[in-house]
């Protein structure tokens, strides 16, 4: 820096003119009546003006949505106060509409008392903020769209944080098991002290998948049994947030399928009295009647060569299964023999009878006894 420079510096009034003409901000000085007395580089550049063109021009035609009385009472405010801020529209020399937010003071002038403004476009920041109230307006929009449609949704629902403390449920979720929200779920559901032993949650967060688990509850009904599908949700980096879980009571379900394990284990707990029936029907065709064992019959009688027969579309298990329960042997024995559970048993048999288009074990016996598959 020159000595010049420095000397200038030195001098209030200098340095003061110096700060005025190289601040990046517009700064201008006012009369008390409003007439603009002097600007610097920045007021004329930003509005677009040369310094002749802007020494020239009012402030009406910059600021062309303020009245006479809207300018006399901001002046007023300034000279009484000392000091104002506002915020006002400024036309540009191409007629861009500018927001711009203007701080006024009172200085001493040549002896005289004068208004410093310095005027900040904040036309990007408002275009921004704008933006920014958009997006949270839609954002607002959505998120109630999807709680709705969640709210909605006839499965109890719910969100947990990554410390099992429960975020959210859905309408159905508080009416099955009440408001837990702000709760840890495991105290809230089950009454515990620690998140449950297979925890779907618990697995979701640890591999990030979709996992599934049956619990039965006892409850004024009885023992109630419910199905647990739980998933991640992520953030923007990809990182676990929070677990969701769907509760899908599955009782009815439950009870159905016991009922038809005890139904086939019925029937295969007295096979001796089905094989008795079923070679009855072979040999004489007489204990059930002619109409009902000779289509029966008839339909294996003859076949063409490349005719596939019903047994010869089942896996080898199947084939296995059929001549097992064709012998008479019970779901149980054949679970034991073949070191299997007696629900695989009877899934194996419904997959037999569904494949071979039978309804029961006598017309398998007799299927398997017409066929040669049993003795």
């Amino acid at each position: 820096m020159g000595n010049d420079t420095a000397d200038r510096i030195n001098d209030p009034e200098d340095g003061y003119r110096l700060l005025f003409e190289r601040l990046p901000e517009s700064m201008l000085v006012f009369d008390t009546a409003g007439r603009i007395a002097r600007f610097n580089e920045a007021a004329h550049l930003h509005l677009g003006y040369s310094r002749d063109e802007f020494a020239r021009i009012g402030i009406r035609e910059i600021d062309p949505f303020e009245t006479e009385d809207g300018m006399r009472a901001k002046l007023r405010k300034i000279m009484d106060e000392g000091f104002a801020e506002f915020d006002v529209k400024q036309r540009r020399k191409d007629g861009d509409l500018r927001d711009v937010h203007v701080v006024s003071q009172m200085i001493p002038w040549g002896g005289r008392r004068a208004i410093n403004s310095i005027w900040r476009d904040v036309t990007p920041i408002n275009n921004s903020l704008k933006t920014l109230r958009s997006e949270l307006e839609q954002a607002r929009e959505q998120r109630a769209r999807a709680e709705e449609i969640v709210a909605s949704i006839g499965e109890a629902v719910s969100v947990q944080d990554t410390g099992f403390r429960i975020l959210y449920q859905n309408r159905m979720s508080r009416q099955r098991v009440g408001a837990h929200e702000g709760e840890y779920c495991y105290a809230a559901y089950e009454r515990g002290d620690r998140v449950c032993d297979g925890c779907p949650v618990m697995m979701s967060f640890g591999d990030g998948k979709p996992h599934t688990a049956v619990r039965g509850l006892r409850t004024g009904r009885g023992i109630s049994y419910f199905e647990i599908t739980a998933s991640v949700l992520k953030d923007p980096a990809g990182r676990v947030a929070a677990g969701i879980e769907v509760v899908r009571d599955v009782t009815q379900k439950k009870q159905a399928e016991e009922e038809l394990c005890r139904r086939i284990d019925a029937l295969g707990s007295a096979p001796g009295e089905l094989i008795a029936a079923v070679k009855k029907v072979y040999e004489s065709a007489g204990y059930m009647g002619l109409s009902l064992a000779r289509p029966f019959d008839r339909e294996y009688e003859t076949h063409a060569p490349d005719r596939i027969l019903p047994h010869e579309i089942l896996s080898a298990r199947e084939l296995q299964v059929l001549r097992m329960i064709a012998s008479g042997k019970t779901t149980k024995r054949i679970a034991e023999e073949l070191s299997l559970s007696g629900k695989t048993i009877s899934t194996f048999r419904g997959r037999i009878l569904k494949k071979m288009r039978l309804t029961n074990n006598a017309q398998l016996a007799q299927y398997a006894m017409r066929t040669g598959l049993i003795d």
